[in-house]
């Protein structure tokens, strides 16, 4: 039976972002550098094994906040 794949894409940050497909993640960078004279762009593609989509975006700790205890920042994660 073929399974109809819908490319969602999400936007990780400002040059990557992901689609999820059967057995894992399509995750697509891209960047561009102007150098003055000519500008360059770089891109790729790339397949990241994950059966159950268990991949989750966490927030990036930003460095002018307080540091916070290891127990309140493991708070949100589960064992399972």
């Amino acid at each position: 039976m073929r399974k109809k794949i819908e490319w969602s894409w999400e936007q990780l940050d400002e040059g990557t972002r992901r689609a999820k497909v059967i057995g894992g993640w399509i995750v697509n960078t891209h960047r561009r550098c102007d150098n003055g004279k000519s500008s360059t762009f770089d891109q790729a593609l790339v397949f990241v094994a994950d059966r159950d989509h268990e991949w989750y975006i966490v927030q990036p700790i930003n460095p002018s906040e307080p540091v916070m205890k290891e127990a309140a920042l493991a708070a949100d994660f589960e064992s399972k």
